[in-house]
């Protein structure tokens, strides 16, 4: 299945069929949030990231 020449393997037990093994297809990539994405300010660092804790912290007071 590796190189392409079956498309499919059918595993037998006693002459019965009880597995059928067929390649999975290839994951498909959604690129459609990206632009999204690409707006958010993340912290780059785990200390940008810490840097707001007292921000978010004033919040819930």
């Amino acid at each position: 299945m590796e190189l392409g020449r079956q498309s499919e393997i059918i595993l037998t037990r006693n002459g019965m069929p009880v597995a059928k093994l067929v390649p999975s297809p290839a994951p498909t990539r959604i690129g459609a949030a990206r632009h999204i994405l690409a707006d958010l300010n993340l912290p780059k660092t785990v200390d940008e990231f810490n840097d707001g804790d007292e921000d978010i912290a004033d919040l819930f007071r």
